[in-house]
């Protein structure tokens, strides 16, 4: 069995549960605070493997500065052996929101194609859950076979500018406006920065990625056009990768990612306003 889309519905995957090549990822993430093991625990995919945005998929001190920085080559290759990813693994990764989509833009940025996102997340599963806490799998034998640093953008690009340069901030609008500002030093965006909500840009009401046809559109209304150098970003790196998700989809890329996003810029800009 081999998935090729970037998507795999809840039908479809349902129909390959059971698969020994299958490995079914959890990467649950809450804002709030919510302790994502004991939502976990609660009820996940059946065979589903737990993998944690600050432990698994954050590097320390890592690439990319901010609050997520991405871990080094190594550290990802034993974090996803442990997870049981083997380079013949078909991964589907699921989550509540959008962390599902940094472990899919991670296995890609690290050269391993074979991951689709379960369209919907836990909400557009209609099948059984488990409950109890996670179970160690049977250690896989992932090994990076690429490092797509093309694929990055750091401080200096981003405040750089260029004619061609579109860059795209996908939080939400409260933050973007510099209404709030959680775990940053300010509130904000970088300057000329266009809003688009990973949420509003990429979903249906019922949280599952709208057509092809219909994300390039609603990229082109945010002044998406062909000849585009596309940067993302959010506040620390995780969001931005849904909305990269949604590029991909449309066709569109690929973008680059500025990995320390926000927190990374807004820190930078803390430390040159403090006196001499």
């Amino acid at each position: 069995m081999s998935i090729e889309p970037l998507l795999i519905g809840a039908d479809d995957l349902a129909r390959r549960l059971g698969d020994p090549a299958l490995r079914v990822i959890d990467t649950r993430y809450y804002l709030e605070g919510r302790d994502p093991l004991q939502a976990f625990a609660a009820g996940h995919l059946p065979g589903a493997v737990y993998m944690d945005v600050e432990r698994d998929l954050t590097g320390h001190p890592g690439h990319g500065g901010g609050r997520h920085p991405l871990p080094t080559a190594e550290e990802f290759a034993q974090t996803a052996r442990t997870a049981g990813i083997s380079m013949s693994s078909d991964v589907v990764v699921y989550s509540n929101g959008f962390a599902a989509a940094r472990v899919w833009w991670m296995l890609r940025y690290f050269g391993f194609e074979r991951v689709a996102l379960l369209d919907g997340g836990l909400g557009g599963w209609t099948g059984p859950l488990e409950q109890g806490p996670p179970v160690a799998p049977e250690p896989g034998d992932f090994r990076v076979i690429a490092e797509h640093r093309e694929w990055l953008s750091d401080f200096a690009e981003v405040t750089g500018g260029g004619q061609d340069l579109v860059l795209l901030d996908a939080r939400a609008p409260d933050r973007f406006d510099g209404q709030v500002a959680p775990g940053d030093p300010h509130a904000g965006h970088i300057p000329g920065a266009i809003n688009a909500y990973w949420q509003d840009v990429g979903l249906d009401a019922d949280g599952r990625f709208v057509s092809p046809d219909e994300l390039r559109r609603r990229f082109e209304a945010l002044g998406v056009g062909d000849d585009s150098e596309l940067i993302f970003y959010c506040g620390s790196g995780v969001q931005a990768c849904h909305l990269i998700a949604s590029a991909a989809i449309a066709g569109l890329g690929p973008p680059r990612l500025y990995v320390g996003s926000w927190s990374d810029y807004s820190r930078r800009v803390a430390e040159s306003a403090q006196p001499d």
